[in-house]
């Protein structure tokens, strides 16, 4: 029981704005629900698709965050002051595709996208990640600055349609 009322009680950083019925989030201590349009998000919810599911989750400082088939990710953190316009996020994905649509955050300190072949840093901008077929990290630029960092260095993607491919994390 408290664990569910800690569920309930957690403090909404956006809501919905897209989703079909193969598509679920999962808040901390929570039990697993099927995502519907105007649904609050928390902080720690896991977002997963299965291979007809997709979502779209809209944040308080403007940023969007698209779940593609076959994923699973993690809000790991947003904190936002409205005020200043400041803020942070972390995202991680372990499977699947995403693209991620920067706000406010994205133009102070950067969000930040983790997955196990590299961290993805998205600075005042759109990003899009994927895993292929063979488990390569594909991250395509579509504006601002993105720098992907992993054992092997960073690749800064400064070019609209550019892309690098990561095949693990060296």
């Amino acid at each position: 029981l408290a664990s569910a009322c800690g569920a309930a009680h957690a403090q909404n950083v956006g809501s919905v704005g897209a989703a079909n019925q193969d598509a679920t989030g999962e808040p901390p201590g929570g039990a697993a629900r099927n995502l519907s349009v105007g649904a609050g998000v928390v902080q720690r919810e896991r977002i997963r698709t299965n291979a007809n599911g997709s979502a779209q989750i809209a944040f308080k400082d403007s940023s969007a965050l698209n779940v593609g088939r076959n994923s699973d990710v993690t809000i790991d953190k947003f904190v936002f002051d409205p005020s200043s316009g400041a803020g942070e996020m972390t995202t991680s994905m372990t499977r699947g595709a995403l693209r991620f649509v920067g706000g406010k955050v994205s133009h102070g300190n950067g969000s930040t996208i983790r997955t196990p072949a590299a961290t993805i840093g998205v600075r005042g901008g759109v990003a899009s990640a994927a895993y292929d077929e063979q488990g390569r990290l594909h991250v395509i630029h579509h504006y601002g600055v993105d720098n992907v960092t992993n054992g092997g260095g960073t690749v800064q993607l400064l070019r609209s349609g550019f892309e690098t491919v990561v095949s693990d994390f060296n």
